[in-house]
């Protein structure tokens, strides 16, 4: 066998990218579930947590996924694109690790901000009309708000298709201008 030193260049250059991997560093593990997605579930952090009484409504925590979806301005080799306005609203449920959560993620804001809302009884959210319409749903317990996204929790026995119908419209209805 010859020596790693006699190996022509592009040979052992081949092998270093094949070993490493081309020097790319791999995508992040994905998140770890908010404490508020696991909120009912037995024996997840935060489950015995209701009610305002030692709740914090600011959670203090970023929903970012570590990479950004900006992809700039066009490039001269890109097509011209003209300016036709916002893009058309979207609200794309989602699957949570806690099978009674589902997150809504659109491409509007939905709370300024850093802020968050957060409520687990219809009474918590007199006078935020987007907490009050989607707590009136029946089998909604709670929900999650912040940046462009809305976490919504559910009753074991009520079904995602019914509930994912009157939130998206909901959505729409709150969001468009």
């Amino acid at each position: 066998m010859p020596s790693p030193l006699r190996l022509p260049l592009r040979v052992v250059r081949a092998l270093i990218h094949l070993v490493t991997g081309g020097g790319q560093t791999p995508p992040p593990p994905p998140r770890p579930a908010d404490r508020w997605e696991l909120q009912g579930l037995d024996g997840a952090a935060g489950a015995g947590a209701s009610g305002a009484a030692g709740h914090s409504h600011d959670h203090g925590h970023s929903h970012d996924h570590g990479h950004s979806h900006d992809h700039g301005p066009a490039t001269e080799a890109g097509p011209a694109v003209e300016a036709a306005g916002p893009a058309p609203l979207a609200v794309v449920p989602s699957a949570t690790p806690n099978p009674l959560a589902r997150k809504y993620s659109t491409n509007r804001t939905v709370v300024d901000g850093p802020r968050s809302r957060s409520y687990n009884a219809p009474s918590e959210a007199r006078g935020d009309a987007l907490g009050e319409a989607i707590l009136a749903i029946e089998g909604v317990t709670g929900m999650f708000a912040t940046g462009s996204f809305v976490t919504v929790l559910k009753t074991a026995d009520a079904s995602w298709d019914a509930l994912d119908t009157a939130v998206i419209a909901l959505l729409e209805t709150h969001l468009a201008d």
